[in-house]
């Protein structure tokens, strides 16, 4: 299961996200309504795609023609099916648009406190080691002893 507001994996008894809190749980979702900031990165996406497309058609048409030397007729070939490809993505960007609307910003709220609990509670029977801090030592540490000196065995100290 995977949890609609950041697509993270989650286990399918929990009622919220561990990554984002968003409850996963209750009455479905409209497929077609957006969070508010997925609505507005489309919105820009429908926006942003022709000055995009433009500036790399006209990019290739240059370097086709002065920097390769391509004939016309190859140049109008390879400009032509850049442009389908971006005339593609921009109508897909637009039906997606048009057919979804925008959903409300979500708040984030905490999980009630039973919910913690039993969060915690299925955390704890997983039976999943517990990470503890580990001091950090000194760079030197291991490298110092491979640096003492080394006397023979007959000289004593």
């Amino acid at each position: 299961m995977y949890c609609p507001s950041c697509g993270k994996d989650v286990s399918s008894g929990l009622s919220y996200c561990n990554q984002c809190g968003a409850r996963l749980s209750g009455p479905e979702a409209d497929p077609r309504v957006l969070p508010a900031s997925s609505f507005n990165m489309l919105l820009g996406a429908v926006v942003g795609i022709p000055f995009v497309a433009l500036a790399i058609i006209l990019m290739v048409m240059a370097a086709l023609k002065n920097g390769m030397g391509f004939r016309d007729d190859m140049i109008f070939v390879v400009t032509f099916l850049t442009f389908l490809l971006f005339m593609i993505a921009e109508i897909g960007c637009v039906i997606m648009l048009i057919t979804r609307t925008k959903g409300p910003k979500q708040k984030r709220t905490a999980p009630p406190i039973s919910e913690l609990h039993k969060m915690e509670e299925a955390v704890r029977s997983l039976g999943s080691p517990t990470y503890e801090p580990v001091p950090v030592g000194s760079v030197t540490d291991h490298t110092t002893r491979a640096l003492d000196h080394a006397f023979p065995k007959d000289r004593e100290e």
